[in-house]
């Protein structure tokens, strides 16, 4: 699961929806969160649904490569 963060936005990607749901229910209970359904556009950059895509994306962009921070949500 990646979860990115820029400036106000929240992006979560995975594969696991259940996954998904419990970590937009947790951020919703710490965080004043609007959920905007699917993604179209992140930073000016115009987003398809494919899993291979995105990765590809990560990886050219190299944010696969940052430092993440290790937090539980529980």
């Amino acid at each position: 699961m990646y979860l990115i963060i820029y400036v106000d936005d929240i992006v979560i990607i995975a594969s696991d929806k259940e996954g998904i749901i419990h970590l937009k229910q947790y951020l919703a209970q710490q965080l004043q969160t609007k959920n905007l359904g699917h993604l179209r556009y992140f930073i000016g950059i115009e987003v398809a649904h494919s899993s291979f895509l995105v990765i590809d994306i990560l990886e050219e962009i190299e944010i696969l490569n940052v430092k993440f921070v290790d937090k539980h949500c529980t």
